[in-house]
């Protein structure tokens, strides 16, 4: 695969170049993501991509690393954590693919911003948790209630419905 700045630059997509680890090249989308203002892509270039990397997911992508240099021509997916010209987080997938540019061989890192997705799953998962406490404290509480137990709120009819009745 053959990139050219100018494919780079205009990609909708957050994308990177690396040699021998480092940054040699970032569009505008990339400096976006991890929260640069535009011209100041300058910060990155020249920096290994590990020290952009979350060091909780450092290991993952040597490990993408490692293995591109055994097997040349192969892609990785991950998903992990980069940090934030302002010190946060910004959760991200990227592909990582070896390819041939102008100078040789590098590999080009293809960024998506996975932040909100992340955040709408843990959500669910808050939300799946506060259901089941929930359903095992009604269950609890009927199999625990006296002869009958009534709904809180009233049917459309205005008048309470016995949920259960015990023998």
């Amino acid at each position: 695969t053959c990139l050219t700045q100018a494919t780079m630059e205009k990609s909708l997509q957050a994308l990177c170049l690396l040699r021998k680890g480092r940054i040699v090249y970032a569009n505008e989308k990339f400096g976006e993501l991890l929260g640069y203002r535009p011209g100041e892509m300058s910060r990155v270039e020249g920096v290994k991509f590990l020290d952009v990397v979350h060091p909780d997911y450092r290991y993952l992508v040597r490990g993408c690393f490692e293995r591109s240099r055994l097997r040349p021509q192969k892609q990785n997916h991950l998903e992990l954590a980069l940090l934030g010209g302002a010190g946060g987080t910004v959760w991200v997938e990227v592909l990582i693919r070896d390819v041939e540019v102008e100078n040789g061989p590098a590999a080009c890192v293809y960024i998506l911003d996975a932040t909100e997705r992340k955040r709408l799953e843990e959500t669910i998962r808050d939300q799946h948790k506060e259901l089941a406490r929930r359903a095992a404290f009604q269950h609890s509480l009927l199999e625990n209630a006296g002869n009958a137990i009534f709904m809180p709120e009233p049917s459309k009819d205005g008048r309470r419905k016995v949920v259960r009745m015990h023998q």
